[in-house]
């Protein structure tokens, strides 16, 4: 019996753990996959990982601790990211979804600036970089799933 809890301890203490041992890859980009449950902790992890240097302080899902230039210096580590996995065929499908994560770091982050730190300037800056990547990212992902014989006439 004792050997059975240590086992199921050991599991417990191995999931729990996982996101302490998180680490950003060598282009910058956090390895947490969020799941249901820990949703937004999981962003502000990745988030505070990716692009702050210090403690990320959230009061009603907004912050005064990140900033829109935070967030305009990691669009480009995504972009040299994304090309990187391109240029090496790189088949490991949870690769590119940590490029997909990451745009969906950008997006949650600019909800979390206050509406008066971003003027319409910064906003239009934001808009086009974010863009620019995910177009990159959307038109790789795009696939066709219509076959040649969908056009086919049957003659019944």
């Amino acid at each position: 019996m004792k050997f059975l809890n240590s086992i199921i301890f050991s599991i417990f203490l191995l999931f729990g753990s996982y996101n302490l041992f998180a680490e950003l890859n060598e282009f910058g980009i956090s390895n947490i996959f969020p799941t249901h449950t820990d949703d937004n902790d999981a962003f502000d992890q990745r988030i505070q990982e990716e692009m702050m240097n210090n403690n990320l302080q959230i009061s009603g899902r907004h912050t005064e601790s990140l900033t829109l230039q935070n967030i305009l210096d990691f669009i480009p580590k995504i972009d040299v990211y994304f090309e990187n996995l391109l240029d090496t065929n790189n088949q490991n499908p949870d690769d590119f979804k940590l490029a997909e994560l990451a745009v969906r770091d950008v997006e949650k982050a600019k909800k979390m600036l206050k509406p008066q730190d971003v003027t319409p300037a910064d906003e239009h800056d934001l808009r086009i970089a974010l863009n620019r990547i995910n177009t990159k990212i959307n038109a790789y992902d795009h696939t066709d799933a219509i076959e040649a014989s969908s056009y086919i006439k049957n003659n019944n």
